[in-house]
């Protein structure tokens, strides 16, 4: 009895792990490209938080239009653990044809999927996370 208890436990522990890999359609990736690219140009929350912080601390806020020239990011690898609707994904960033200048070339990202099925990255994530969406 406590074999095929143990035996129906992995089984179960080993669907809900598989069925966790997923996989990111192209509007998937295209929403992680648009993020990356918003960043380099300095427009990305990291940047825009702290023109907050100074305009609440008084300080003038230069408010900068992007650069003209839009870099050319490339997703060398893109996967994903998680909810088909809300995963985390690993992404490898090839920017103009060679490493981040400034950054990681790996990163990980929150993403969510509506019903009509638009993608959007809420946040940045981290590798504990990624690897921990496949237990949940």
């Amino acid at each position: 009895m406590a074999v095929a208890a143990g035996l129906a436990f992995l089984a179960v522990m080993g669907y809900r792990t598989a069925t966790r890999f997923q996989t990111v359609d192209e509007a998937g990736r295209d929403a992680v490209r648009e993020r990356l690219i918003r960043e380099y140009q300095g427009l990305g929350p990291k940047d825009l938080a702290k023109r907050v912080e100074e305009y609440r601390a008084g300080l003038p806020v230069q408010i900068e239009s992007p650069a003209a020239t839009i870099p050319n990011i490339e997703l060398t690898t893109l996967s994903a653990h998680g909810l088909p609707h809300s995963m985390i994904a690993k992404v490898e960033v090839s920017v103009d044809g060679g490493p981040p200048s400034s950054g990681p070339a790996v990163r990980y990202f929150r993403l969510s999927r509506t019903g009509e099925g638009t993608w959007y990255v809420l946040a940045e994530a981290n590798f504990f996370q990624y690897y921990e969406a496949l237990m949940n």
